[in-house]
């Protein structure tokens, strides 16, 4: 059996399509190891359902969780006097069908580029590809991998929303200075919305071309734009109008 895992916390790319080419001839079971930890992002069961949905579409034979008791958003030892909690309904749902397919298909996810674990620019040695500097007259390059099929979801009426949201620091680009592309197609951002929240510009896009598999996501700046600035956070949201619990 091998786990591949980051060292640090919730990784929602390991690199499982490697292990499960050079273990699969001989039998060995490749399991995707979830850490609930999630830095730059308010933790929630939408991540490790989403990491779940992610892992098995890549060819995981199952989920190994590691730290999972001590490290839940509501079970913190440290925040409760070194008593751990017991599990929330949601985590008892988790816990219970995250390995059956129809319940997954139809939780709520949330689909992320994680940060760095040693809060460093991927620039300065940092260990994730967030937080990076946003470039000027260039792209930066992310991939995202999707375990929902979207599209059939769509046909089936079973999404109430699926919504992109960047989140940009120390950058008031206004929309027609930032240059988006979504697996290679050009997207305006006339139309998204846009607001601040504490020091972060948070852009909301509805309905991403996003899909099924390996996604690539490109930001950068226009190279006239006088801006500068941080990616802060990537994160993709699905909401499904019914949920099999």
């Amino acid at each position: 059996m091998v786990t591949p895992m980051d060292r640090g916390y919730f990784d929602p790319e390991p690199a499982l399509p490697d292990f499960i080419a050079i273990t699969k001839p001989k039998g060995i079971v490749v399991l995707g190891g979830i850490e609930p930890k999630v830095r730059g992002y308010p933790q929630n069961n939408r991540q490790t359902f989403a990491a779940v949905a992610s892992f098995l579409h890549r060819g995981a034979d199952g989920i190994y969780l590691f730290n999972y008791d001590c490290h839940r958003q509501r079970a913190s030892s440290s925040t409760f006097g070194g008593v751990l909690q017991n599990y929330t309904p949601a985590e008892q749902i988790f816990l219970r069908h995250a390995l059956q397919p129809e319940v997954v298909r139809n939780q709520d996810k949330q689909y992320v580029i994680s940060q760095a674990t040693n809060r460093r620019l991927a620039e300065e040695g940092g260990d994730r590809p967030l937080r990076c500097r946003l470039p000027v007259g260039q792209l930066r390059t992310f991939f995202m991998t999707v375990g929902d099929d979207l599209q059939r979801a769509t046909r089936e009426n079973r999404l109430s929303s699926v919504q992109l949201v960047i989140k940009l620091q120390e950058c008031a680009a206004k929309a027609d200075e930032l240059n988006l592309r979504i697996n290679g197609q050009a997207i305006s951002l006339a139309q998204s919305q846009r607001k601040t929240q504490h020091n972060l510009v948070v852009i909301t896009l509805a309905a991403p071309p996003m899909h099924r598999g390996m996604n690539t996501i490109k930001l950068g700046l226009n190279p006239t734009s006088n801006e500068r600035g941080l990616v802060h956070s990537i994160d993709l949201n699905i909401d499904y109008a019914t949920r099999d619990d």
